[in-house]
């Protein structure tokens, strides 16, 4: 039968029954509890959809905040100090989650580096590495990366977003 995969609020939960008597399945789930996330104090600041919530309700200080506990958490060994490994992260975390969340957004000048689409906002991301937030933020407006969704009644946000190849996390945002 092998391990069982179910989603449940955003996570993905294994069970070991197939792989042997109940006792044997607590020894695995308590003899490695470093590993288990429920003991991650980074991972329980992000877990939960706390970070949706705060992009639904346009906080991007917190939003922001819980991200970059987030990043935090990534081993440095896995990073490939690429402008492209940040963004790759910052998608998959959104598609996780079940977020709408598009990358490389074409549009007639450019293209933004990510677009998130809420019931009442639409948030476009520009990052850079080893930038500034600023370079990032007047990337979006002198590109037009807000344009296309001109006609829409929601809320636009441009978010500016640089990433420090040192500390390996986010450096400044910018919001407008």
């Amino acid at each position: 039968m092998g391990a069982l995969q179910r989603v449940q609020k955003g996570q993905l939960l294994l069970s070991f029954r197939a792989f042997g008597p109940r006792d044997e399945r607590h020894q695995v789930r308590q003899g490695d509890q470093h590993q288990n996330p429920d003991n991650d104090q980074n991972h329980q600041q992000f877990r939960q959809g706390k970070v949706i919530k705060d992009l639904r309700a346009g906080d991007v200080p917190s939003f922001m905040e819980r991200l970059k506990a987030f990043f935090a958490g990534i081993p440095y060994e896995l990073n490939d100090d690429t402008e492209r490994h940040y963004q790759v992260i910052f998608y998959l975390v959104f598609r996780l989650m079940g977020q709408f969340v598009d990358a490389e957004v074409r549009s007639a000048k450019g293209r933004a580096d990510a677009v998130v689409k809420t019931k009442d906002r639409i948030y476009v991301f520009e990052f850079k590495l080893n930038g500034t937030a600023e370079e990032a933020l007047a990337q979006i407006e002198t590109q037009g990366y807000l344009e296309p969704y001109a006609v829409d009644a929601r809320q636009k946000v441009a978010v500016g977003i640089n990433f420090n190849k040192e500390t390996r996390n986010i450096d400044r945002y910018l919001v407008k």
